[in-house]
């Protein structure tokens, strides 16, 4: 009987992550800041939300399709994603509320 160790790991890519759905994020967020410093007159400030609200989806459908599937619990990257756009949403739809 012959006894063989097997020793293997996994690895998640945690620079894949940080380059790829972290960071640019991370500038999303920095727009939708940004967007607080433009005149509230002005129709940019709209559609700079706008652009940022649809860029969140975007991430969240890659997150989604990149981050492993379980039914235990909602990944946090997940849970980012759709905090910002429900904050964007509420920007907006403030915005909105001030032009009427």
């Amino acid at each position: 009987m012959i006894l063989t160790k097997n020793r293997s790991s996994a690895r998640r890519k945690v620079l894949y992550y940080i380059f790829n759905l972290i960071i640019p994020s991370t500038i999303v967020v920095m727009f939708t800041m940004f967007s607080f410093c433009l005149p509230p007159i002005s129709g940019e400030r709209i559609v700079l939300n706008i652009t940022v609200l649809l860029s969140m989806t975007v991430f969240l459908n890659i997150a989604s399709n990149t981050l492993p599937t379980t039914s235990d619990s909602t990944p946090l990257l997940a849970n980012y994603y759709m905090l910002v756009m429900v904050e964007v949403s509420i920007a907006l739809f403030k915005i909105c509320l001030n032009f009427s």
